[in-house]
């Protein structure tokens, strides 16, 4: 900026001493002129740059939740007998008379599978253990599924079980064996000449037992063989035969009898019947 000054001063000294050539004065004031032009020129082509940021933002992150999981309560399946008592035993079937098997406690899942015909005996299942038989009775247990929509129930007596007992009593009886290898339990009665049961008891399959105190007499011979033996209705629920003995057999001081039952037919020949002809050894 400073030749600008000096050419103004040197301009004035002109002006001041006399009046100068006009071709001078034309050229003076070009000169300076140009010098001005080109000094404005250069002032207004040079930029003044500025800096400039472009802030461009980091990026975002989206974060998607992770779904939150249901909980799912699965609730713990009631058991439909509850046992009141601190502990209530299991019979091995349908009556005081048979033996004690386990004792079931208050905590215990014990489930209903089957029933008597009376609803007066449960038969349960506890995981572990084999089934039992365990006494409606309201002061020991809570039974949680209605009694009359179980099944009834089945279970095994024990081999020599008495089923039926009508004897009379005497000191003159003798006694008959029963093999049973007919692959099924089976029941033998031996009843009168009518059909009217004296005697009769369980028998196992593979067992031998032997059967005592049958009064003096003739009888004829009953056989039932099958497999689950139905609580209260006294008769075999699978595979069930009903089975004669043909002829009369006489038990007396110097006759006993010992009958082998097989799988298939032996030499003694039985009368097939059905159900009702079958005696009925129920109470």
């Amino acid at each position: 900026m400073k030749p600008i000054p000096f050419l103004l001063m040197t301009v004035t000294l002109f002006l001041g001493a006399c009046t100068p050539d006009p071709a001078e004065q034309m050229l003076t004031v070009t000169v300076l002129a140009d010098r001005v032009f080109r000094q404005q020129t250069q002032n207004a082509l040079t930029p003044t740059v500025t800096s400039t940021f472009t802030l461009t933002p980091s990026p975002t992150a989206t974060i998607t939740p992770s779904p939150t999981p249901t909980r799912t309560f699965t609730p713990s399946p009631v058991p439909d007998v509850h046992v009141l008592d601190a502990l209530s035993a299991a019979y091995q079937g349908p009556n005081l008379t048979y033996p004690i098997l386990y004792y079931i406690r208050p905590d215990s899942n014990t489930q209903a599978i089957g029933r008597d015909t009376t609803c007066s005996w449960v038969q349960v299942q506890i995981k572990g253990n084999e089934t039992s038989w365990v006494e409606n009775d309201l002061t020991q247990i809570q039974l949680n599924v209605p009694c009359e929509d179980l099944p009834l129930g089945t279970y095994r007596p024990g081999s020599g079980t008495i089923m039926v007992d009508a004897r009379r009593r005497t000191d003159q009886f003798g006694f008959l064996w029963v093999n049973n290898t007919s692959g099924d339990d089976a029941i033998v009665i031996v009843a009168n000449s009518q059909g009217t049961p004296v005697f009769g008891y369980y028998v196992w399959s593979g067992d031998n037992i032997r059967l005592d105190y049958i009064p003096f007499g003739s009888y004829r011979i009953y056989f039932t063989t099958g497999e689950g033996w139905l609580a209260g209705e006294n008769r075999f629920r699978d595979n069930p035969q009903y089975l004669l003995m043909e002829g009369s057999y006489t038990f007396s001081s110097s006759k006993y009898w010992k009958v082998t039952l097989y799988a298939q037919e032996g030499n003694t020949t039985f009368e097939t019947l059905d159900l009702e002809s079958f005696p009925s050894i129920n109470p």
